[in-house]
Order: C-alpha cells, then sequence, then structure tokens
C-alpha cells in the first residue's frame, strides 16, 4: 500500500492527502473560523460579509468562496458576493440577475446569426461537420 501525500498549500507541511487537501491542523483552524463565523451570524443575523469577516478575523477570499459554496444557510440574506461580471451582490450562482440575463440575450443572438445547418446537431471542427 502507497501512502499518498502532499504538501498543506496553507502551510506548506507535508500531511496524507485528505478530501478536504489540507493538514490536520490548518484544517482544525479553517474549523475554528466557521465557527466563529457561525457565532457571530447566530448573534448578528442580519450580519454582511465585511461585517462578519471583520468580527471573526476570516479573510474576505475565504469568506467569499464559503459563501459561493453554500457553508452558510439561505436564511442569512445579507451574505452576498460580486458577480463575475459587473461586481453586483450575488446570492447564488455566478451572476447577478441582469448579467445572466444579458448573456442569455447575447447567446440567443448567437445561435440566430449561425447558418441552419449549425441547428441540426452537428458542429464544423477543421473543415468537418461532426455530429
Amino acid at each position: 500500500m502507497k501512502l499518498q501525500v502532499s504538501n498543506c498549500p496553507n502551510c506548506g507541511s507535508v500531511y496524507q492527502n485528505n478530501l478536504r487537501e489540507l493538514c490536520s491542523a490548518c484544517s482544525a483552524q479553517m474549523d475554528r473560523q466557521l465557527d466563529l463565523c457561525f457565532d457571530h451570524l447566530w448573534r448578528h443575523p442580519a450580519a454582511t460579509v465585511e461585517e462578519v469577516c471583520a468580527a471573526a478575523g476570516v479573510s474576505l477570499p475565504l469568506m467569499t468562496v464559503w459563501v459561493k459554496n453554500g457553508k452558510f444557510p439561505s436564511v442569512y440574506k445579507n451574505l452576498s458576493y460580486p458577480c463575475e461580471s459587473c461586481q453586483q451582490p450575488v446570492h447564488t450562482g455566478r451572476l447577478c440577475p441582469s448579467c445572466s440575463g444579458m448573456f442569455s440575450e447575447a447567446a440567443r443572438q448567437l445561435e440566430a446569426h449561425l447558418p441552419s445547418r449549425f441547428h441540426s446537431g452537428t458542429y464544423k471542427v477543421a473543415g468537418r461537420a461532426r455530429i
């Protein structure tokens, strides 16, 4: 049996591969930070991401990842992160409703301008039609 090890992306120490991809010390630290965030949200359910970061001592990028990944229940309505296109606050997904609609409309217009042979389930790659 071969032992699978990696270096922790946070501290650089060697650890046995696991699902979190962190060493046990960094994993425990992350759990403590997450607990601090939940404690603050329990006392202040209307807190924003910035307020939780300041109160719990968590970095904004880490908090953003947690909110995007759904670590916090949807009852915390003020937890948001920036839209990947326009930076407006978003609560789910990658784009705000405005940008999502804009990209959908652009895709519909592009599809309408494509020749009809591309709508039949085939596409052209290097001069040949593929199915």
